[in-house]
């Protein structure tokens, strides 16, 4: 196995958690909508209940940015 330089291979792990992240908040505004939607058609509770799933991805999505926000500064990207 080749060893790539410290830099290299920071960049690629602060991307793959730039990509992920991306995937997350995506996942995350698609229930948003969805919570939306059925508080619009008068459904509040359920829109309340899919709202719930929410937070913890928007949690994780920001411990994916601060990563690649550690990556950057330890390597100085």
């Amino acid at each position: 196995m080749v060893e790539q330089p410290m830099p290299q291979r920071t960049t690629a792990a602060a991307g793959v958690c730039l990509a992920t992240m991306n995937e997350i908040v995506s996942e995350a505004a698609s229930l948003a909508k969805a919570a939306a939607s059925c508080a619009e058609d008068g459904n509040t509770a359920a829109g309340l209940q899919i709202s719930l799933d929410v937070e913890p991805l928007l949690a994780e999505a920001n411990v994916l940015l601060q990563a690649a926000s550690v990556l950057r500064r330890r390597a100085d990207l």
